[in-house]
């Protein structure tokens, strides 16, 4: 058991131990509809349960390094291989999903830039920008990088980033 989640257990008790993804999957609900195609930026191989939304929407794709990806249960179609370097068609998402990755991109400019051309016109990108304790660091230097490319974006996307530093 790492060191947040026995902190977690101590202070926050009656939290469960994925209460981060139940919140990330709450806020996604309530932009998906069932005739959007999606993709999830590093959708792995399909273990957490809250990162389901099959069947929630017209077609989900998954998109990640790890070869696992292809038998992600989650996925209607899964394509291996890094944000920077995704292959998809132009403007081809109405959402891109981006869970606990940015903190694992070597580029995000470039994996932004990525993302900018697979969006269609009518899109919202969702990135929470919290991770454990060592990675604020991190993340706290992508911040200015996306809010960067927010200016860019922004004459054409809805981007709504979730910072859910607090627990509910």
């Amino acid at each position: 058991m790492s060191l947040v989640s026995k902190l977690d257990k101590k202070f926050y008790p009656l939290v469960g131990d994925r209460w981060d993804d139940a919140i990330f999957r709450d806020r996604l609900l309530q932009h998906l509809k069932p005739d959007m195609i999606v993709l999830d930026l590093g959708a792995g191989a399909g273990i957490i349960p809250e990162m389901n939304f099959r069947g929630k929407v017209k077609k989900m794709y998954g998109l990640d390094p790890d070869e696992r990806v292809m038998s992600n249960q989650f996925l209607d179609a899964a394509a291996c291989s890094t944000a920077e370097e995704m292959s998809f068609e132009d403007e081809m998402f109405d959402v891109i999903i981006c869970q606990n990755v940015m903190e694992h991109i070597e580029n995000p400019l470039v994996m932004l830039t990525q993302v900018k051309r697979v969006l269609n016109r009518t899109v919202t990108i969702i990135l929470p920008l919290l991770q454990e304790p060592p990675r604020m660091g991190f993340i706290s230097g992508i911040i200015n990088c996306v809010e960067e490319t927010k200016k860019t974006l922004s004459k054409r996307f809805t981007i709504s980033t979730q910072n859910h530093s607090s627990k509910k």
